[in-house]
């Protein structure tokens, strides 16, 4: 099973990437001293690999406290799966995750310490804004349906495995498979678009004194804001697709790879693949990151191409690794979906304002689904179908 990423991976298959499993595991830690110890540990397979606790903690609260972890997270998984396949529950694609929590009655503790921070850290957003995405993203809209929502996530990814890229290139090895057929004239790096001129069938490109055109079709694969900012330069995009194209929400998030093995639990048997470590008040020049979860995933954890090397991937850190372990940090911006913006995809982009003009759009944020690849490339898809229909 495939579970959240079939389109990808086929994708993958098609230019002959090849994919190894991962079950991935995660530590739940709010520690902030040196030793990070987690208060819970999951040790992955859609936790049938089952739940634990430090073993500082007596043996009658570790148990208790493992066993109130796993039927909160059977219950979870009862309601998504019978919502993501039997089609119950149908309000759950029109209200907020925290809607859903107190409707359904998740347990508190449960969202509080694990799946508000688990979500935080796979959304790349503040904790309160956990329990303001639509629900139906996490936990999922059934599947009858195009859209799919939160408790999606949930019921798609049960019972699955994850999966990384087998080369030591990593997704380098997927660019350059997906560009070998075109012409390196073709291929424009590092090149900003301007401005947009001409009209349908006849545009050009304007970077700096360079031009690039004519062309019959635009797609922009780009984040809806810079999108906007790109579309204002022309004239025959009406003012209505701006209004549209602003309700879509993005927020800061900061990739940095590193050698500093402080963001984990020092003691090894405590270690998992991911550790989601609570916000705490980050130093001042990651101010716009408070309120995070800290995620930090250790690379050379399975990796057969980094035995002799520890390498550590902590996305929306809480401070810099010590110094001279930096080894690279990426800021950008991730579409945060709400149910304003998800209307406006369904009504909007999945109708009248796509291929309008000759104009595309295409990224996760026009997509289905939690903010991710799997919903680039579904889109990618989408509107390769609707070009070749349109050209026959």
């Amino acid at each position: 099973m495939v579970g959240y990423y079939p389109r990808l991976l086929k994708l993958l298959k098609e230019v002959d990437i090849a994919v190894r499993p991962e079950d991935l595991t995660f530590a739940f830690s709010r520690d902030t001293t040196s030793r990070r110890i987690p208060y819970l540990l999951y040790n992955g397979l859609s936790g049938f690999q089952g739940l634990s606790v430090p073993s500082t903690k007596s043996y009658s609260k570790a148990f208790f406290e493992i066993l109130y972890h796993s039927l909160c997270f059977i219950y979870l998984c009862i309601i998504s799966l019978l919502h993501y396949h039997l089609h119950l529950f149908p309000r759950i694609k029109e209200i907020t995750f925290e809607e859903f929590c107190q409707r359904y009655y998740i347990p508190g503790v449960f969202v509080r310490e694990v799946l508000v921070p688990l979500y935080s850290a796979v959304c790349t957003c503040k904790e309160r804004d956990v329990l303001k995405y639509p629900a139906g993203l996490i936990v999922g809209m059934d599947r009858k349906m195009d859209c799919w929502l939160m408790v999606d996530y949930i019921a798609a990814v049960f019972g699955t495995r994850h999966y990384t890229i087998a080369s030591p290139q990593g997704f380098r090895a997927v660019v350059n498979a997906l560009i070998s057929p075109i012409p390196s004239s073709n291929i424009h790096t590092s090149t900003s678009i301007s401005r947009i001129s001409g009209t349908s069938c006849n545009y050009t490109l304007h970077s700096g004194t360079k031009t690039f055109g004519p062309f019959k079709h635009i797609i922009l694969a780009t984040p809806a804001p810079i999108s906007s900012s790109i579309l204002s330069t022309t004239s025959t995009v009406p003012k209505s697709l701006h209004t549209a194209l602003s309700k879509f929400k993005y927020i800061p998030t900061l990739v940095i790879t590193h050698t500093d093995p402080s963001f984990i639990p020092s003691q090894p048997s405590l270690q998992r693949d991911l550790h989601f470590q609570r916000p705490i008040p980050p130093v001042p020049s990651l101010r716009k990151l408070s309120q995070y979860t800290q995620a930090t995933h250790i690379l050379h954890y399975r990796s057969p191409h980094l035995k002799s090397t520890e390498v550590y991937q902590t996305t929306n850190p809480h401070r810099f690794p010590k110094k001279g372990t930096l080894l690279s940090q990426t800021w950008f911006e991730r579409y945060l979906p709400s149910l304003e913006s998800l209307r406006v995809r369904r009504e909007v982009f999945e109708g009248p304002a796509q291929g309008a003009g000759n104009m595309w759009f295409v990224g996760s944020w026009v997509a289905e689904g939690v903010p991710l690849l799997e919903g680039c490339v579904v889109s990618a898809e989408k509107v390769v179908e609707k070009l070749l229909a349109s050209e026959v």
